[in-house]
Order: structure tokens, then C-alpha cells, then sequence
């Protein structure tokens, strides 16, 4: 699981953005998902987690490039599936 906690222990918490899709196989639109969580995240300079939950198998190349370059995490199902089992 992505701790946030080292991530930001000398900086106030940061404000969590997450968006979650329940598709099957593909997901033709996981680029936009990326998009979309960074777009809503600009608001203002407040330091910002931005997560994507996918329950597909995997995402697209595009979508983990995007997702790199704008610090985005990004679960798919099985990732998902492993932090819930984790947390129980």
C-alpha cells in the first residue's frame, strides 16, 4: 500500500482525491480517468494524493506514462483487491 504517511511527514497532509471505476477488461478511457483526477486537483496549490482505482486487470501504457509524470497512483483490481485483504 502507498504509505502517505513517509511520503509527506514534514508537510501538513495532504487533501485525497480519488476516482473509481468498475469496469471489466479494458478500459478504453483510463487516460482520461488520469486526466480528469489531475484537472479536478489544480484548484489550488494545496498539497493533493491522486489515486485511480481501476477494477480492470490492467492499465494502458499511456495511462501509467500520464500517470508518472503527474504523480498519480494507480490501483487495478488486483492491487485493490490485495489492499482490502491487507487492511482486514
Amino acid at each position: 500500500m502507498y504509505d502517505i504517511y513517509t511520503k509527506y511527514e514534514d508537510e501538513m497532509m495532504p487533501e485525497i482525491y480519488i476516482q473509481a471505476k468498475k469496469k471489466r477488461g479494458h478500459d478504453c478511457n483510463d487516460v482520461a480517468g488520469v486526466k480528469q483526477l489531475v484537472q479536478m486537483a489544480k484548484k489550488d496549490e494545496k498539497t493533493k494524493m491522486l489515486i485511480l482505482i481501476n477494477l480492470t486487470d490492467k492499465f494502458s501504457i499511456e495511462a501509467k506514462t500520464l500517470a508518472e509524470q503527474e504523480r498519480v497512483v494507480l490501483l487495478n483490481g488486483e492491487d485493490f483487491a490485495l489492499c482490502s485483504f491487507v487492511m482486514d
